[in-house]
């Protein structure tokens, strides 16, 4: 059976896709090459901040759209909230394994992305749904994690690349089944 998926009803789904994609591709690049991890840990303090909010949360839908202003504040606060659990994430501040800190700092920073959008943008989106989200988020993030401490694995970047491709399809699909309601309300 053929399930017809076009584009202008799952924008936040293809573009987080296509940009989970990119970052796992970054990683695994970077496994592959001779490319310095520091140019890429700083292009990650800062680009999934950035794409994120963009690739799914600013769409019209002809519903009461927030302001431009709050849509501004929504992308600072979104881009601040992802550099902040990145840094508490890499700076490991209770020295708890790796895993468990990527789990923490996925669910922690979907949350807070979640909340803000609920507020900032005034979408619909229960409390309950903003926990499992950001409970599958951490899971989604944390759990490749644990592959990276296998001795035999020799692409230990590829792994986190396999985490941030996780970690954004998830809060893609959920922001894009907010999005569909909010079209099919619409009409």
């Amino acid at each position: 059976m053929f399930i017809h998926w076009p584009y202008q009803y799952n924008k936040p789904l293809y573009l987080s896709i296509f940009f989970g994609t990119c970052y796992f591709f970054v990683f695994f690049i970077n496994d592959v090459s001779d490319s310095p991890f520091d140019i890429l840990l700083n292009m990650m303090l800062i680009l999934p901040g950035i794409t994120l909010p963009l690739s799914t949360c600013y769409f019209k839908t002809g519903d009461t759209e927030a302001k431009m202003g709050l849509k501004i504040i929504h992308f600072l606060v979104s881009s601040l909230i992802y550099n902040r659990v990145t840094q508490f994430m890499i700076f490991n501040i209770f020295e708890i394994p790796n895993y468990y800190n990527a789990g923490i700092s996925g669910m922690l920073g979907s949350f807070c992305f979640l909340v803000s959008t609920k507020f900032l943008l005034m979408r619909d989106i229960r409390w309950s749904q903003i926990l499992i989200v950001s409970i599958a988020s951490g899971i989604a993030f944390g759990l490749p994690l644990l592959l990276q401490h296998l001795p035999q694995l020799h692409l230990k970047n590829t792994v986190i690349g396999i985490a941030f491709f996780n970690w954004i399809v998830i809060n893609g699909f959920f922001l894009n089944q907010r999005y569909k309601n909010r079209l099919v309300d619409e009409y």
